[in-house]
């Protein structure tokens, strides 16, 4: 497999202050053929733009998070292969918190599977 690495900041705001982000899985999740990223987070506007171009270039569905989202624990799923489809899981506050635009773009490579 051939991986590019990126470094960059990330920080969510706590009691009005920015606080770093410990680790890259609180605010992004990347499937098979999806990245779910919560964008705002990534305060750095070249290490923003630079993170969704290689995604896009790498011709993932881009699922951009609201900072919301990210404290509903949206960028925690896990994608599981099925027999029949693949199989994206996710708590139930995650889930209510996504748009139906969103839910329809993680579903779409589910459709085309079956």
């Amino acid at each position: 497999m051939n991986y590019t690495p990126f470094i960059f900041l990330s920080f969510q705001t706590i009691s009005g202050k920015r606080l770093e982000i410990y680790h890259t899985n609180v605010i992004i999740s990347i499937g098979k053929t999806f990245a779910a990223v919560g964008f705002d987070s990534i305060d750095n506007i070249l290490e923003r733009k630079k993170i969704y171009n290689e995604l896009e270039n790498d011709g993932k569905e881009i699922i951009t998070l609201s900072e919301n989202q990210i404290e509903q624990f949206t960028r925690n799923m896990l994608l599981l292969k099925s027999f029949n489809h693949p199989v994206l899981v996710m708590s139930t506050s995650a889930y209510k918190s996504l748009s139906e635009d969103q839910i329809n773009k993680f579903e779409k490579p589910r459709k085309n599977c079956s």
